[in-house]
């Protein structure tokens, strides 16, 4: 991968709340890339396009269990 696509995925790793309000125009502002590059880094990581990239990380976070909790009738 290179340096320009290498940043898109770093960019969504560091911050995945901030990222996926980003338009795919802000984002390669944000990363000192192009919109092109940010989409062509979405389909080398396996999305689709980057609304599917954009959105990953929320499914990610609504998938993966969470603290235990009491019960709250116990």
């Amino acid at each position: 991968m290179s340096p320009s696509v290498q940043a898109v995925p770093e960019a969504v790793a560091a911050d995945p709340a901030g990222c996926a309000k980003l338009t795919v125009s802000a984002l390669a502002e944000h990363t000192g890339t192009s919109e092109a590059t940010v989409v062509r880094a979405a389909r080398l990581l396996g999305y689709p396009g980057y609304r599917d990239l954009r959105l990953a990380p929320g499914r990610l976070f609504r998938i993966l269990p969470g603290p235990r909790r009491p019960a709250p009738w116990t």
